[in-house]
């Protein structure tokens, strides 16, 4: 095969990703750089599958070439995914206009190529897929002047490629411990492998198989905590962006390590290793707009992977306002939703923390809308937490007030229903932490999953939750409030106080005159309730107001005694709707 044209060119780097997939198990297994999280295959296998599904094939290997860079883009995932993209769109760039092309054109478009990938990595590290990439570049530079087509090609630069290979073990200290070479290297020359077997017997095209559609998990195999001196593996696509790869740079290179920013159509994907991933959100939300963010916890998937098997998982969603400390402590999972404002995709909590959003939120008219989590988020926790887990308690909030619920419960059909009760809690925030709690102390306790589904449901009939809205214009704003009762109240200088009923739905409980005057009729209408449930127990929550919160602490211990269980700053996604300085006091009881 002295040409290559379109379709060619396709099947061509087809085969190469195919073997990629096939071989997913085994880069996982040897992954320790720069991170021993066993994830290079899976990632390197999912990019390789979105390309095959999304490139769209015809005669021109011009045209191929750029939907196949834009389809890498899309859905590159992880170091290697994101090196490998733009090893792609390098290539694309050096087809401009052609329909087809020779081993010459091939090797110097390699080359530019090689240049496009390093360019991507703010630091470049020798040992690693790019290594192999350079050295397999300059074995075809040097001998396209020797071979008559691409089959003689591939079958001498590949033996450059393979030398590469094996001596990254020498190349760097993490690899020679573990006695293995680099797990994105190796990939690499899997790609080539597959592509030198397509080029002995092009005609016969077997790309579109099983191998290929199979439902791939998203999951990380972690073979140590070396390395892992940053805690969460960040990527985003900034889009319409007002600034160069290099400024991105200097705006977050200083947050984390691994940082690779890979180019595409008027958008970088970018990927860091970081321990503040609200803050690389906060400061790229100045120069764009953040597309599709995916921000995973190294550690606690670690911790996950490690654990003895247990008998109880217990999951929740991000309008659940516990304490952090607790969560992590009582290895409670968390599916977050998604905030959507001015154009920008938020993790709740994890890539946008609640004082972030306000001000967000003070600058801009805008109002932020939410995203329950999909099914398959819900799948894919399910099926990892199966590993470790003999039986999970999904419990959510209100199916009145978002579709998480509901998301929940076909995750949970798809998964095994048999093993994993789901639970409208009927509530939210810290009424819906207080429950988590509870269920917690069961589970620690050794409570049967049975008799713990039993007591769910009936300290979901003894859970309240009273907002005191210092502010209705929030409240207008998100639509909540119509503007007409919004003036009347402000006329009258109306405060409400919000809770649920017993279907979950938002409801106006009580009014006064003042803020104060309301948090006297929640202090009061808490000591009555304790007279009736001597187990009571109570949390407050709040929105930017802590030192008004820590005053309600006080004012409620000197009517009833008793501290709450925690004082948190609630959800963004709440916080919003309720209003900056609003305060809540959830109750459970027996």
């Amino acid at each position: 095969m002295k040409f290559l044209d379109g379709e060619k060119f396709f099947y061509k780097i087809a085969s190469g990703l195919k073997e990629i997939i096939k071989r997913k198990d085994h880069l996982n297994k040897i992954n320790y750089f720069p991170v021993a999280d066993g994830d290079t295959g899976t990632n390197l296998a999912l990019t390789s599958n979105y390309i095959i599904k999304n490139t769209k094939i015809n005669d021109s290997v011009s045209n191929v070439a750029k939907s196949l860079a834009n389809a890498a883009f899309n859905g590159a995932r992880g170091n290697s995914g994101i090196i490998l993209a733009q090893f792609f769109k390098g290539i694309s760039n050096s087809f401009e206009n052609k329909k087809k092309i020779d081993v010459a054109e091939y090797s110097i478009a390699i080359k530019n190529a090689v240049e496009f990938a390093y360019n991507s990595v703010n630091e470049p590290v020798e040992g690693t897929i790019l290594t192999v990439m350079k050295e397999w570049s300059l074995s075809l530079n040097k001998v396209r002047y020797e071979v008559k087509d691409f089959k003689q090609l591939f079958a001498e630069s590949f033996k450059a490629a393979k030398k590469a290979m094996d001596n990254t073990i020498n190349q760097l200290k993490i690899l020679k411990k573990h006695n293995v070479v680099d797990a994105g290297a190796k990939g690499f020359v899997f790609f080539l492998e597959g592509v030198k077997e397509f080029l002995k017997s092009p005609d016969k095209i077997n790309i579109v198989d099983d191998a290929l559609y199979q439902e791939l998990e998203d999951e990380h195999e972690y073979n140590s905590l070396e390395n892992i001196d940053y805690r969460y593996c960040c990527q985003l696509i900034l889009t319409n962006p007002t600034l160069t790869k290099k400024q991105i740079i200097n705006t977050i290179g200083n947050l984390g390590d691994s940082l690779i920013i890979a180019e595409g159509e008027n958008k970088f994907k970018i990927h860091i290793h970081s321990n503040k991933p609200n803050i690389i959100s906060t400061r790229l939300n100045e120069f764009g707009n953040i597309a599709n963010p995916v921000i995973e916890d190294m550690i606690s998937q670690y911790n996950l992977r490690n654990m003895h098997k247990k008998r109880i998982a217990i999951v929740t969603d991000s309008t659940c306002d516990l304490p952090s400390e607790y969560i992590e402590k009582n290895n409670i999972y968390m599916n977050p939703l998604m905030v959507n404002f001015d154009g920008s995709e938020f993790i709740d909590k994890v890539s946008i923390k609640p004082g972030e959003l306000y001000n967000y939120f003070k600058k801009s008219d805008g109002f932020p809308k939410t995203s329950q989590p999909n099914i398959n988020s819900f799948v894919s926790l399910y099926r990892k937490l199966f590993k470790k887990y003999d039986r999970i308690i999904s419990i959510h909030i209100s199916k009145n007030l978002s579709g998480t619920y509901e998301s929940a419960i076909k995750a949970a059909n798809i998964v095994d229903s048999s093993r994993v009760y789901v639970a409208d809690s009927k509530n939210l925030s810290t009424a819906l932490g207080l429950l988590i709690q509870k269920v917690s102390e069961l589970v620690n306790n050794g409570v049967d999953f049975e008799k713990i589904v039993e007591k769910i449901e009936k300290y979901k009939e003894n859970i309240n939750i009273y907002v005191s809205v210092k502010n209705l214009k929030y409240m207008i704003r998100g639509g909540r409030v119509s503007k007409a009762k919004g003036l009347f109240a402000k006329i009258l200088n109306l405060k409400p106080i919000i809770s649920l009923d017993k279907k979950g739905k938002s409801t106006m409980m009580g009014k006064s005159f003042s803020f104060k005057g309301n948090l006297n009729k929640i202090t009061n209408l808490i000591e009555k309730k304790l007279k009736e449930n001597k187990n009571l127990k109570y949390a407050i929550g709040h929105v930017h107001a802590r030192k008004e919160a820590e005053e309600l602490k006080n004012k409620v211990y000197k009517k009833i005694g008793k501290n709450p269980q925690y004082i948190t700053d609630v959800s963004p996604i709440i916080g919003t709707h309720a209003g900056i300085g609003s305060l809540s006091i959830s109750i459970i009881y027996d």
